[in-house]
């Protein structure tokens, strides 16, 4: 989704499909990025924009990929 997040004209007219996809499967979506000049703030900014439920934001910001990986969970994201 980085150059999605990059371009928020493009991110505005698929923002449904994104949300519908995050409601849909919400154990299957981890927000990351492998991409280092990308801007982390305006992609945290276009998820957290979808103004999704605290245990689904909660998946898509952690809990998926400390499941995915087999991370111990320290303590709760506060977003």
């Amino acid at each position: 989704m980085s150059s999605v997040a990059d371009d928020l004209s493009v991110f505005d007219r698929i923002k449904k499909n994104i949300l519908n996809l995050i409601k849909a499967v919400p154990d299957r979506v981890i927000f990351g990025s492998d991409y280092g000049n990308c801007n982390q703030k305006q992609h945290i900014q276009a998820i957290v924009g979808l103004n999704l439920e605290t245990d689904i934001s909660e998946k898509v910001f952690s809990i998926s990929a400390e499941e995915s990986f087999s991370i111990a969970r320290k303590n709760a994201l506060s977003l």
